[in-house]
């Protein structure tokens, strides 16, 4: 995950530099947050993975699974996004134009990374020494769950929740909300 992460900020400057694109600020924060996507997508391919080793497959059916499982939350979030870049490109001024294409060439690249390299790079584990090793893709078959009755302490979490909406909007009563496209 980590290799192909730095593969994707390799590949997408990459796609800037060739094209000629200016680094500002709103491109650098739509860098940022295509990273923040990128760790996404691939917390979600290997919590599949993982998944799918428990239930005692092989890694090899447990790659292939994980990623078809992956795969409609990584689409729909990356293609929302997407939406989300075309809609702020369309509307926005120079500075949200920047933004908005940055993020969109990032989750582009994202997605060749996350379902392409790291796909490649999983597939280098198959068939050697490293495939037995569950520990090595966090795999204990033996631990217990995480276990944390919520529901005990619902009224302490509803009680702050509550303070932290009132809080919120007395300070939009105060101070107002600044309504810019920006």
């Amino acid at each position: 995950a980590n290799v192909a992460l730095m593969l994707n900020i390799v590949v997408l400057l990459g796609v800037m530099c060739s094209i000629g694109t200016t680094l500002t600020m709103p491109g650098i924060a739509g860098i940022v947050l295509t990273i923040g996507m990128a760790v996404d997508a691939n917390v979600l391919i290997f919590e599949r993975i993982k998944e799918e080793l428990k239930e005692g497959k092989t890694l090899k059916t447990a790659i292939d699974s994980g990623f078809i499982r992956a795969w409609s939350a990584i689409r729909d979030s990356n293609f929302t996004t997407l939406l989300t870049c075309a809609i702020l490109f369309y509307f926005g001024t120079s500075i949200i134009k920047g933004f908005a294409f940055n993020l969109a060439a990032g989750i582009l690249v994202s997605m060749f990374t996350a379902i392409t390299i790291t796909r490649t790079l999983l597939y280098a584990f198959v068939g050697t020494r490293f495939e037995k090793n569950l520990a090595l893709f966090a795999v204990n078959k033996e631990k217990k769950p995480f276990d944390f009755n919520w529901m005990k302490y619902s009224k302490l979490f509803v009680g702050i929740g509550s303070v932290v909406v009132a809080g919120s909007i007395g300070i939009i009563a105060l101070f107002g909300l600044n309504l810019g496209i920006d």
